[in-house]
């Protein structure tokens, strides 16, 4: 059963994974991201309310290097699986997350975020495999303007199906 929701944070996909957990469900949420919250928005810093939580067991937390490499590879560690959400051709930050998944042996699911019908095969992966903590991973907002917009609705759809199938097993996908 999914319990946990981690991602980077970095503006773009990794942000609106955590903003549809923090708003649409009460799955816990956190992962690692740049020491001194690097960010590529924001004046440099991701910002506070990644970070405090009303709940104890959700939040960012600073990995011991600055560099995007080593909370990539913290976040894959962590988790169960990934889900890759990327628009257009890979960046070399999706790159590193198939990389990592691949070297560690964790499953990904890499997906073109701009076709919503695949957001019946998601649930179901996620939902078949058990996954209990799932890393949202993907293009960033500066590289992929817009991408924040296009990839939030489809993570909470994505999570809100979850939680109904593992709930009430009221699935959306045809069965075999």
């Amino acid at each position: 059963m999914l319990r946990k929701v981690v991602s980077g944070g970095q503006p773009g996909v990794e942000q609106a994974a955590l903003d549809s957990v923090i708003e649409a469900t009460s799955l816990r949420w956190g992962g690692y991201c740049p020491r001194h919250r690097a960010s590529t928005h924001y004046g440099g810093a991701i910002p506070e309310l990644y970070f405090s939580s009303k709940r104890f067991d959700c939040g960012l937390v600073e990995s011991a290097s600055s560099r995007y490499k080593l909370r990539t590879r913290l976040n894959v560690l962590e988790s169960s699986a990934t889900l890759l959400l990327r628009r257009g051709p890979y960046t070399e930050g999706s790159k590193l997350s198939i990389q990592y998944c691949q070297q560690i042996g964790r499953p990904y699911l890499d997906i073109e975020v701009s076709n919503p019908y695949h957001i019946p095969r998601i649930v179901k992966w996620i939902c078949d495999n058990e996954f209990q903590v799932l890393n949202v991973a993907g293009c960033e907002e500066q590289k992929r303007p817009g991408i924040y917009l296009q990839a939030k609705p489809v993570i909470t759809d994505i999570l809100l199906f979850v939680r109904l199938y593992q709930t009430k097993r009221i699935a959306i996908w045809k069965p075999k």
